[in-house]
């Protein structure tokens, strides 16, 4: 019976995570394909000019910013910890400033959250995070890095740790306004190593845990 359950729940997971990378990239390929600046050299015939001179980052200037919300998964790794993926809900905020068209600075929010047989799960994060745009595409790299935490409770006890960690990420901004952009995205929160604390004692050290989020979001400049 625990074997069924266990063999569902793992089935689950694969494929919520094939459902979110599919929504993903599926974005991403379309807003690649099919973005104003692409459509207006296909129109013209200038495809060779469908670069620099059609592209125009001038909605990146001065503060912006974002928040997001999807699918998340977290998986902890530990000598005493199962290291089974579980699936939540996630999201993130953003706020920062723009250093040119190309590099955004900024500080970020993540936050993952998951419920259930009386067991509350939540995992954080607060980063200092760069944003860069590698072309003339609206396509971005992210990375930074910050604090991380983890929680489980079932209202009597509670399992925690808290450590620094990097955050990885990519995404795509696709303007509907001239200051508006709809933004797949997909992010990476990694923690080492850190303390593993019940009702605040330390039970064991060298815990490690991952967050994998993707979804869409929107960013203000």
């Amino acid at each position: 019976m625990q074997r069924s359950r266990s063999h569902r729940a793992a089935t689950a997971v694969r494929r919520s995570a094939i459902i979110s990378a599919s929504v993903f990239l599926g974005s991403l390929l379309y807003f690649y394909l099919f973005h104003p600046g692409r459509a207006l050299a296909q129109e013209t015939g200038a495809s060779a000019v469908s670069g620099s001179e059609s592209f125009d980052p001038s909605h990146r200037n001065g503060l912006w910013m974002g928040a997001g919300l999807g699918a998340g998964f977290d998986r902890v790794f530990c000598e005493i910890c199962d290291g089974s993926v579980q699936a939540g809900w996630s999201g993130y905020l953003r706020l920062g400033g723009t250093v040119s068209p190309r590099l955004l600075l900024g500080g970020e929010l993540t936050g993952w959250l998951r419920g259930r047989e009386g067991v509350t799960q939540s995992m954080g994060g607060v980063s200092f995070v760069a944003y860069w745009y590698p072309s003339d595409t609206n396509l971005y790299l992210k990375g930074g890095g910050g604090v991380i935490g983890f929680r489980s409770a079932d209202g009597e006890d509670a399992v925690t740790s808290t450590t620094f960690g990097p955050t990885l990420g990519l995404g795509y901004e696709q303007l509907v306004s001239p200051k508006v952009s709809i933004v797949p995205f997909f992010n990476v929160l990694v923690a080492p190593s850190g303390a593993l604390r019940f009702n605040g004692d330390e039970v064991i050290d060298g815990v490690g845990f991952v967050l994998w989020q993707g979804g869409v979001g929107v960013t203000i400049h």
